[in-house]
């Protein structure tokens, strides 16, 4: 089974995968994340997030090619997006990624958290990935959608990762000179230090 693991997954993930059983191959982009953002790729949106075909669906799409596809649409990609994350209403149980003509299934969209958990347990019998306990549901180790908790999990366990990454987003808003040039009010145009890239 391919699994997509870049350089912003938590490590943790991988190793509960095999501790469990699961016959893996971990599939790397040819192009992490801070590579793609250094050539001003644009920043992420909720609706629009690039992270996920570009990070995830070009590592899939080179693993299809090696095992003799002739192009991605004979591929599908399975995503874990469940009914409890905040970008459902983004989403349908069968996309396509247009950027990659890639065939994406969300299999999890109608369910709620509690319902995963359950299917996990009283199904398949794995116990919860330790990552959950401190993160409630996961995300990249740096992710600006996360909520406040997360984040301060993050900083204090990846603390250089975090750094760097919101340095960048600090860099492309204000080192940039956009920022400065907009019709906002002088209160708006600087950096809050809130800690994060410091």
């Amino acid at each position: 089974m391919p699994v997509w693991h870049h350089n912003l997954d938590f490590p943790g993930n991988l190793a509960y995968l095999k501790e469990h059983g699961f016959a893996i191959t971990a599939l790397a982009p040819f192009l992490g994340y801070f590579e793609l953002m250094d050539p001003g790729i644009g920043f992420l949106t909720l609706k629009d997030p690039w992270c996920v075909p570009l990070l995830i669906g070009t590592a899939l799409i080179e693993w299809l090619r090696d095992q003799g596809a002739q192009g991605p649409r004979e591929g599908v990609m399975f995503r874990g997006t469940s009914g409890s994350e905040y970008g459902r209403t983004f989403h349908t149980a069968l996309e396509l990624y247009r950027r990659l003509d890639l065939p994406c299934f969300n299999p999890l969209l109608g369910f709620s958290k509690q319902g995963i958990l359950e299917v996990l347990r009283t199904r398949h019998g794995l116990p919860l990935n330790p990552i959950y306990q401190p993160m409630g549901r996961p995300h990249c180790t740096c992710c600006y959608t996360s909520d406040t908790r997360r984040q301060a999990y993050s900083a204090k366990h990846f603390s250089g990762v975090c750094r760097q990454y919101y340095g960048q987003i600090e860099e492309m808003l204000f080192g940039s000179g956009l920022i400065q040039k907009g019709r906002f009010n002088a209160e708006h145009k600087g950096c809050i230090q809130c800690g994060r890239c410091l």
